[in-house]
């Protein structure tokens, strides 16, 4: 499954953005098998750590938590996978980017929350 568009998508990100680029993922077992890590290490891709049970940490969180409200309100309910993607797709176009950049503006203000509370649950 990494062997998709992922290597391609981080050169051209990194290229655009900064030498200072890194994959962000969940602490679950399945991402943390060694041969992932083998396989990030392979391709250059450096991994930030993130605490297992975290989604206050990742700034993605709150932008699936909303796609996913307005896709449980569309009428028709999609009753396909096709009809899903379109959905999924029309629905991501509705984002306002305003939305987005003030759940990443606020990474830093997560961060001071969870590091207060040693790790435990947060109110983000």
């Amino acid at each position: 499954m990494l062997d998709g568009a992922l290597v391609d998508f981080y050169a051209k990100v990194k290229d655009e953005c900064s030498d200072k680029i890194y994959f962000q993922q969940n602490n679950a077992s399945c991402y943390t098998s060694k041969k992932t890590q083998q396989w990030f290490d392979d391709h250059g891709i450096p991994v930030l750590y993130h605490p297992t049970n975290s989604p206050e940490l990742n700034p993605i969180e709150p932008i699936w938590h909303k796609l996913k409200m307005i896709v449980c309100t569309h009428r028709p309910v999609p009753s396909t996978i096709e009809e899903l993607k379109a959905v999924l797709l029309d629905t991501w176009d509705q984002l306002d980017v305003k939305d987005i950049d003030k759940d990443i503006v606020s990474y830093p203000d997560r961060v001071e929350a969870v590091l207060a509370v040693k790790g435990g649950h947060t109110w983000f």
